[in-house]
């Protein structure tokens, strides 16, 4: 049976009248508040037998492997956690460390009867926390910091440089699912992410791939994709693998917030609406945001405005799964911190709250000392159509880029509004959106697509049954006309 909905559904939309032979729905929302998930995911798998409407089932379905996919995240005790922060931070006692939980700086909860933490957790304290980044003895990997640098630096002193211009890449991604995760001659099928083709993206060109490709989504698909089906052998990992090309373009030009105007044509309307679950226009934001933008009107101040805002209040970190999420934007805009796509969520919600078109992107980074999955968005602005704004770099330069000068910082701060560098591969131009062909059952994320996704007749094939690995091959600057 394939499961239709590909979003998260609450607990709460369950009534308790659905599946009055086992526990209600209030009676799981209980044993999930005292933490005992095992229990509660039983009950759901118990529940959703009883039922017959179809839609029932998979709510009750979804809701048991979002509880599932959190016991896998949360995969670490209180011994665990202090172990690797006396590596990484140094010694600490344990009344330090209750008192460190009773403020909330760790990512904790209860399951079934044992605090249970996040491993990202001892590095997100360094990110959120001045004193205890201080007092670290592993300091934070700056990276990332001087690879933006070397770029923006060449980017605004000579647009023609090779490090500023575009580039050509030969990629090689490959995505192996563990020996006998499924039985054998199960056909497995999976979805690569592929490069889209769009203003800053083009000559996309599949190369080579094991086995052979079975579709390629269209070249502006929300979420493009490479289609493979390959049976699982016994004993042995399952791999697709692919080789492509690609010219990824920079945008260089400054945007003349004069020339801005209010007009929207009718095709950019939808990114202005509500999208259940992570974009919901809560009442909770509007103070906030009205007064970021006050009786501003132009566009671009208004979005600039609330850029800055977030990337002076937030502050990067770590993220658990976005599946296990119900709505995203408001759990980082709470929290006031998150990792890249969490924080543009904020970034588009707000901004669509004022009636400015804001669109994911997504995909990969691939500087020179590091290449890793990341998150963006555009937002419309005419006459100047889709440009890109990256909330997280701003924020990551703002609050953790201190290897930098702050003249170098503020200028990396403006670069990342309204423009982009040729560092990056664009395989989303929308969240939470169908793939092509459709996938059966839910994704293991819900929200992006750049790990890859893979199920069998049987069910999805969650990321503790796979393994994804991307190489930029080769990369060299080109000219374009």
């Amino acid at each position: 049976m394939s499961w239709t909905f590909t979003v998260p559904i609450l607990l709460a939309s369950i009534g308790a009248t659905a599946f009055s032979d086992v526990l209600t729905s209030n009676e799981i929302s209980a044993l999930i508040e005292k933490g005992e998930y095992t229990q509660a995911i039983g009950a759901l798998i118990e529940a959703a037998s009883q039922v017959d409407s179809p839609n029932e089932q998979d709510r009750l379905r979804w809701e048991a492997e979002r509880l599932r996919r959190i016991q896998l995240d949360y995969d670490l005790t209180q011994d665990d956690i202090m172990k690797k922060i006396y590596e990484r931070i140094g010694p600490i006692t344990e009344e330090e460390f209750n008192t460190w939980k009773d403020q909330g700086r760790f990512d904790w909860r209860l399951i079934d009867g044992e605090p249970r933490f996040i491993s990202p957790n001892v590095v997100n304290l360094q990110f959120r926390y001045p004193d205890i980044h201080k007092r670290s003895l592993i300091p934070l990997k700056q990276t990332l910091a001087g690879d933006v640098n070397e770029i923006v630096t060449g980017a605004y002193s000579d647009p023609v440089a090779p490090v500023a211009g575009a580039r050509k890449y030969h990629i090689l991604m490959t995505l192996t699912v563990d020996a006998d995760a499924v039985p054998a001659g199960e056909t497995i099928r999976c979805w690569l992410p592929f490069p889209c083709e769009c203003a800053f993206q083009k000559d996309v060109k599949l190369l080579s791939s094991q086995p052979k490709a079975v579709h390629i989504a269209a070249a502006d698909a929300p979420h493009r994709s490479v289609y493979f089906e390959r049976k699982a052998v016994a004993g042995a990992e399952t791999v697709f693998a692919m080789e492509y090309e690609l010219i990824a373009i920079p945008r260089l030009d400054p945007i003349d917030p004069a020339r801005v105007t209010s007009f929207l044509p009718e095709e950019v309307k939808r990114y202005t609406m509500e999208e259940f679950p992570h974009l919901v226009f809560l009442p909770e934001f509007e103070p906030v945001l009205n007064q970021i933008v006050g009786d501003e009107t132009n566009p671009y101040h208004i979005a600039r405005r609330i850029y800055s805002w977030i990337t002076g209040n937030f502050i990067y970190s770590f993220a658990r799964e976005y599946s296990t999420i119900p709505n995203i934007s408001r759990y980082s805009f709470r929290k006031r911190y998150g990792d890249c796509g969490q924080i543009a969520l904020v970034f588009m919600a707000l901004c669509r709250m004022k009636g400015i078109p804001a669109r994911w992107e997504s995909g990969w980074i691939l500087y020179p000392r590091l290449i890793n999955l990341h998150d963006w968005c555009t937002i419309y602005l005419d006459p100047y159509g889709w440009v890109p704004i990256d909330p997280n770099f701003g924020v990551e330069v703002r609050q953790l880029w201190d290897s930098l000068n702050p003249r170098q910082r503020e200028r990396i701060h403006e670069f990342y509004f309204g423009r982009t560098d040729a560092y990056r591969l664009i395989m989303n131009g929308n969240h939470g959106d169908a793939f092509d062909p459709p996938k059966r059952y839910p994704r293991s994320d819900t929200v992006d697509f750049q790990r890859g996704e893979v199920e069998t007749d049987e069910g999805n094939i969650y990321y503790n049954k796979f393994s994804y690995h991307l190489e930029a091959i080769s990369s060299e600057p080109v000219s374009i006309d």
